[in-house]
């Protein structure tokens, strides 16, 4: 009987397998219960036909067993279906207490549906042992009724009576061995989920239900093995002899010992025998078997048999000794991740899914001032902002608390802040999701950090001389008040300041007082203006001003204010400077449009005010919007009339007042327009300096001048204007000499003015090419001269042929002694310099009178002769004889 029971127990265990691998133990499916109702409903059958008879004509058998694991395992419709087979084959075999054994498998059933619903769904855990011990006497207990049915409370009495431990032993041992087997595989399934092995849970889960099931006979030294016995130890069939001997010789010598002990044990006390231990099969091979049995005992309490499985477990010992090896390392990564925490300059605090603290170390104790004894692992995130409160209110109260952090990091974003602690240090704070829903901490002291990068904030943002603004902070600043005034919050004002000859102060007493100016005038300005108001150096000598909020009287006094403050003599380690200024203003409104837009009206405005040739300021109104539109008129056309080739070259003649004959001609460009007239020279010469279409004018006017050469007189000169923009581009000299080998005509008879701003600039490239001109051959004269800053030793260095004085002197010469002093004067330097002198624009006979009487060497003006087309010009006034 005993053998038949345990390939029932064993077969049952395959069919576990089976549908575990079939359909899973998760939540089971209809058909999946059913299959395993019939499976196990199969088992009870074959339990039911092998009873144990007991006194009175009572039998008993397992068909507890697969009636409470059918139901336990895989639900109400396997326990119901198991229970049904269960109870028709009870009911077919018949006897004494038919009614009874027919409704037993049904109660079985009911328990073990009731029990999985406990252990699966509400405890959601694993069965152990106790739970099937547990589930096994349950059942017993709820089927004890059920000996009553079919002859009474007294027989039935007297049949518990005598067969009760056989009753609760069989249904004890039916459920445990079968239940743990079931249990076994599943728990060697889960545990490949738990250790993270990649090895499919399908392999092996395949690989560990391969149980193997024997039977020994105690009394007769007979040992029987099923057919995965034989396979499980490699051994041929034909020479096994079915003694306990045969077990022993597969057994490895250094494992029969304990092994052969903790069997004697079980059998001496009957309990339960578990092993493992080591075999060698016929290749040599050595494999670890896990054995599980139970050794029965008869009446008389001697051992009579027992009944075991076996089942091969190497990998099983494999993941262990990985699983040793996986803690070993874990616990070397601890020590690692002390060190590594122990040393990090952020103090880290790690909390879990339960918002409890799992990890920190002392540079977080540090920051909060919490003492070493004040953390603990597992406390909760509440304990520990208590702790956090009471070391650090101040700092602790910016951090978020755990329902509105838990928000944030479901959706998996990282929380980040910046807040000071009790001691004013910056601390900076990272609060990140981690796997597993818990979250970690990073405090870290960025004082140093914050503070430089402050100080680069400020050296980007700020004019490293003036210490004022820079351009870029004053691009934004514009942006937002733009903004404002569209949006009608404010009215502000851009005041554009640009000093008047600066140039010259920075030329005459170097840059160091140079920029001792530029940070006076940055005072000067910080002082005049509003704390709300941005104060900006946008580069050079060129100044702004952000008035954020007020009207046009207001900007005006800031511009008077500036004015008079800027123009007044300053005094710079003892050298006295005193420059002008000139202010653009210009309004913010609603219909202001961009940044750009607003700076070239603020630009207008201050050309209009440095075009009125004194310090002050100007507004931006219908004048100076008018004179822009007419500027950009000048700019759009003045490229077409030169690519048209509608510009002229004019030719104005200079007299030798030694015998008032014509010695050189001056090329003037003319612009004439459509409908008569012209633009003048005044109003298109400085845009073509600032469009950079000045060198094409002067190519121009070179080549007209040479083309025209070839009908003056020999000895005539040519005169041709310059602007300080055509030098130091490399592009002048190797021009001039071309157009003078292609036309053929001397470098001497053609000679450039050239003024004193180009001077002042005075950089190496200006010099080289006014060298080059020298070498070349071609004259240079100083136009204007007495109306700048020139000195005697530029007139020296660059070899200057003449001087042209300028014609504000020669108007005045008449009626201020003092411009006739002045004229004479520089006649007088001229011939001391081996230079001849020219004096522009005269135009009456008494003029030409006093600069022959001065010393000039040359005269240039309408009563001379004006400028035309050709070479003809109006012939010398009879009174200039």
């Amino acid at each position: 009987m005993a053998l038949p029971i345990s390939a029932c127990l064993a077969l049952g265990a395959l069919a576990i397998f089976f549908m575990r691998e079939r359909f899973g133990f998760g939540r089971p499916a209809k058909l999946h219960g059913l299959l395993v109702g019939v499976f196990f409903g199969l088992i009870a059958v074959l339990v039911v036909n092998f009873p144990v008879t007991i006194p009175l004509g009572a039998t008993f058998d397992t068909r507890a067993g697969p009636a409470m694991l059918a139901g336990f395992f895989a639900g109400p419709i396997a326990g119901v279906t198991c229970g049904v087979i269960a109870a028709a084959a009870r009911y077919w075999i018949g006897g004494p207490s038919v009614f009874g054994g027919t409704l037993s498998p049904l109660v079985y059933a009911a328990v073990g549906i009731a029990a999985g619903h406990v252990v699966f769904t509400r405890l959601r855990r694993r069965p152990g042992l106790a739970d099937f011990v547990l589930i096994a006497l349950a059942g017993t207990l709820f089927a004890l009724p059920c000996f009553f049915i079919d002859r009474g409370f007294a027989i039935g009495l007297t049949i518990l009576s005598s067969a009760w431990h056989l009753l609760i032993v069989g249904n004890v041992a039916g459920v445990a061995i079968l239940g743990m087997l079931a249990e076994g595989v599943r728990r060697s399934l889960l545990s490949h989920d738990e250790t993270g092995r990649s090895l499919t849970m399908l392999d092996l889960a395949r690989q560990s239900a391969k149980i193997a099931v024997w039977h020994y006979d105690f009394t007769k030294d007979c040992l029987e093995w099923d057919e995965a016995m034989f396979r499980l130890y490699d051994v041929d069939p034909k020479h096994f002899g079915g003694r306990f001997a045969d077990w022993t010789a597969c057994v490895l010598p250094e494992d029969l010992d304990a092994a052969s002990a903790e069997f004697r044990q079980a059998r001496d006390s009957g309990e339960r025998f578990s092993s493992r231990f080591r075999i060698r099969h016929r290749d040599g091979s050595i494999h670890w078997i896990q054995a599980y049995a139970q050794c029965n005992l008869d009446t008389m309490r001697k051992p009579f048999e027992a009944i075991g499985v076996n089942w091969d477990v190497s990998e099983h010992k494999q993941l262990e000794y990985n699983l040793r090896a996986k803690e070993k390392e874990a616990r070397e990564r601890t020590t690692e991740l002390e060190g590594m925490l122990a040393s990090m300059r952020q103090g880290v605090m790690l909390f879990d899914a339960d918002d409890r603290l799992q990890i920190w170390n002392r540079q977080a104790l540090q920051l909060f001032g919490l003492k070493d004894n004040v953390l603990r692992a597992g406390m909760p995130h509440e304990a520990v902002v208590e702790a956090r409160i009471a070391a650090d209110g101040q700092f602790a109260s910016t951090l978020p608390n755990p329902r509105t952090l838990r928000g944030t990091l479901k959706d998996e974003r990282i929380w980040r802040l910046k807040s000071r602690n009790k001691n004013g240090a910056i601390i900076a704070t990272t609060l990140s999701p981690i796997p597993g829903d818990g979250w970690v901490e990073t405090h870290e002291d960025i004082t140093d950090l914050e503070e430089a990068t402050e100080r680069v904030r400020i050296a980007a943002e700020t004019d490293a001389l003036a210490g004022l603004s820079n351009r870029a902070v004053f691009s934004r600043a514009l942006k937002e008040s733009i903004e404002a005034a569209r949006n009608g919050t404010a009215k502000p004002f851009l005041l554009l300041v640009d000093l008047d000859r600066f140039k010259a102060i920075n030329d005459r007493f170097g840059h160091i007082k140079g920029d001792r100016l530029l940070v006076e005038v940055a005072r000067i300005l910080s002082l005049a203006a509003g704390a709300s108001d941005v104060v900006a150096r946008l580069g050079g000598d060129e100044f702004a001003i952000i008035l954020k909020q007020g009207d046009i009287a207001e900007a005006e006094m800031l511009a008077a204010r500036l004015v008079e403050q800027v123009s007044r003599p300053h005094v710079l380690e003892g050298t006295t400077v005193q420059p002008g200024v000139s202010i653009g203003i210009v309004a913010m409104d609603e219909a202001t449009t961009d940044p750009e837009t607003l700076l070239v009206y603020a630009d207008a405005a201050l050309y209009k005010a440095k075009s009125e040739h004194m310090a002050g300021y100007r507004i931006f109104d219908a004048e100076v919007r008018q004179a822009l539109l007419t500027r950009r008129r000048i700019e759009t056309g003045l490229a077409a009339a030169i690519a048209g080739d509608v510009l002229e070259i004019w030719f104005q003649p200079v007299t030798d007042l030694a015998d008032n004959h014509v010695c050189a001609y001056e090329a003037l460009a003319r612009w004439p327009q459509p409908g008569g007239g012209f633009i003048p020279p005044g109003d298109f010469i400085p845009v073509a300096e600032e469009t950079g279409l000045v060198d094409k004018i002067g190519c121009l006017a070179l080549e007209r001048g040479l083309e025209a050469m070839r009908d003056w007189p020999a000895g005539t000169h040519l005169s041709l204007n310059t602007s300080p923009r055509q030098f130091g581009k490399g592009t002048l000299v190797p021009a001039i000499a071309a157009a003078l080998d292609r036309h053929g005509i001397a470098p001497d008879r053609v000679e450039l003015e050239v003024t004193e701003n180009l001077l002042i600039d005075g950089s190496p490239e200006v010099i080289g090419e006014l060298d080059a001109l020298t070498r070349l051959g071609v004259g240079l004269v100083l136009d204007d001269f007495g109306m700048g800053y020139s000195s005697l030793n530029r007139l020296h260095r660059y070899h200057f042929h003449g001087l042209k004085i300028d014609r504000g002197f020669i108007l005045r010469m008449e009626e201020d002694a003092t411009s006739a002093a002045i004229v004479s004067a520089i006649a007088g330097l001229a011939r001391s310099l081996g230079m001849r002198c020219t004096a522009e624009g005269v135009e009456t006979p008494a003029q030409l009178a006093l600069v022959r009487q001065a010393g000039c060497d040359q005269a240039q003006g309408y009563l001379l002769g004006r400028p035309s087309p050709n070479e003809q010009t109006a012939p010398v006034a009879e009174a200039a004889s």
